[in-house]
Formats: C-alpha cells, structure tokens, sequence
C-alpha cells in the first residue's frame, strides 16, 4: 500500500469512507494479512492526503466492524478478513445518517399513495386520512445480503419523488431536499425493540420468533412539518448501533 491514492472530491462520499473501503478491500483480499500491522497513521495521511482525523476516523469504522484492533503504543492490527456477519450503523450527526444510504442499497417492492388510518397514522404520525406516499422495500448490504425491511411515509406534496425510486442513489430525504429545496431542521429517531412479524423474518431470512429492533425516524422541515417517517425492523442478533458521544467542554 505504499503507492499514493487519490480519493473522490465530489462530495458524494466523505473521504473517510472511501479510505475505510480502500482498507476494507485490502483487508479482504489478502493485500493486509491476519495479524499483520496496518500502516502508521502519519502514512496513511501522506498516502490519501488527508488529515489524521480522518484517517482515525476510517480506522474506526474498520474497528466497529469487527476487521481491525487498535491497541495502544503497538498500531493498528488486522485481525479478521472477513466481512462482518453484524452490520454496524454508526452515527453521530444526519450527514452520517444520510452516508448510512448511500453505503447500502435500497430495493423497492412497492410505492402508492395511501389513505393513512389506524397502524398506519400511529406509525407515521400523520393525522387520520391523510394522504401520504408509502414506499416499502428492503435494505441490502454491499453484497446482497438483507440489513432491514424499510417502510418510508412522504408526505402527499413531495409524492413524485416516487419516478425516482429507480434510480435513486442515497436517501430519500435528501433528494427531496435537493428536489424541492427543502431544508432539514430536525430528526427524531425512536428506537425500540419487539418480535418480528412472520413476513418481515421471512424476508430478513431470520426465525419466525427472533427479535427485532425497530429504528422509527421523523424527519421534520424548518416550519416543523413532517416530510417523511421511515421505519426500519433489523434482527437484533445481526445488527449493532454504534453512537459515539462526548462530553461538553466546560
């Protein structure tokens, strides 16, 4: 890994993902062994250009997944090759929520503006009657593998969003947001935890009766109006929600 590697500018892709996968893929493919060291971080800053926070923030993500060891005075050690079997969402601000879909891939199974009652309006927080775009489909790892069902509410205004559905590429809030120049102000994320319907383990390839956990999101514009709701069951035994926090200085 000693050549210099040059990382897209184009804002689609923050520069730590694109070092975390260039690692991630030497890892894998045997380029960066089991129980070898990686490269010095002063290194790896001089090989992408790139700040030692980014670079520590890259090797992080290999951490969180399981691929990597950091210990203290020794550097970096690979210690598995594999993929991780658990996927790991890590986030600490909406730009890494929105990186979360432009990682992975979203397969729609249906899209259709629906008349909201019962489950639906409690799900979504919309009132009764109100009429939304409900789009369901199934989030999938770089590999095909199935991370978690996805049911989105979008409210009635921003309805066309479904023609591009097919083509879309990262989240669908924030094509609505560059569509309509609508701007984010807030999101409310509700985590909770319950059995998985039959219809949803079957699709998640998980036993009938496994746990599953629920990650309901409410995106909210500057005027306080709900956008979009989405609502996302993972199986718990396949998943991990990594949040890094710090204190406030003084």
């Amino acid at each position: 890994m000693n050549r210099q590697t040059t990382l897209a500018t184009d804002g689609h892709r923050p520069l730590y993902a694109q070092i975390e996968q260039v690692l991630r893929d030497a890892i894998i493919s045997g380029e960066q062994p089991v129980g070898h060291l990686l490269p010095p971080e002063t290194e790896l800053c001089a090989k992408f250009k790139v700040s030692r926070y980014t670079v520590r923030e890259a090797l992080r993500r290999l951490s969180d997944m399981g691929l990597v060891a950091r210990r203290q005075g020794a550097g970096t050690i690979v210690i598995s090759n594999q993929p991780p079997r658990v996927f790991v969402q890590s986030a600490r601000s909406v730009d890494e929520l929105f990186q979360y879909a432009v990682d992975t891939r979203l397969v729609v199974t249906s899209a259709a503006v629906v008349d909201l009652s019962g489950e639906e309006a409690d799900l979504s927080g919309a009132p009764e009657h109100s009429r939304w775009l409900r789009i369901d489909g199934v989030r999938q790892d770089k590999l095909g593998q199935p991370i978690c069902t996805v049911t989105v509410f979008v409210a009635e205004r921003y309805a066309e969003v479904a023609d591009d559905l097919a083509t879309l590429k990262g989240s669908i809030f924030a094509h609505i947001e560059q569509r309509w120049a609508v701007q984010l102000a807030d999101v409310l994320q509700e985590i909770s935890a319950g059995q998985l319907s039959a219809a949803i383990a079957r699709i998640l390839g998980t036993k009938r009766d496994a746990i599953g956990l629920r990650f309901r999101r409410r995106y909210s514009d500057g005027k306080g109006e709900t956008v979009l709701t989405s609502i996302n069951w993972h199986p718990a035994d396949r998943f991990v929600y990594a949040t890094h926090l710090k204190r406030n200085a003084d």
